[in-house]
């Protein structure tokens, strides 16, 4: 039996760092892999 990998979920304030968030991303892919990070940008968050 394989072993469960971890995720990365980024979250963010889209108003305000969207530029940042995509940066971060990036060095965690580049790391961990694509299939490892996820960052939310389709769900349209109202609080």
């Amino acid at each position: 039996m394989t072993p469960k990998k971890n995720r990365i979920f980024i979250s963010y304030r889209r108003d305000d760092s969207l530029d940042q968030a995509q940066r971060i991303r990036a060095m965690l892919v580049h790391r961990f892999g694509d299939d490892r990070v996820f960052l939310d940008l389709d769900t349209p968050w109202r609080w």
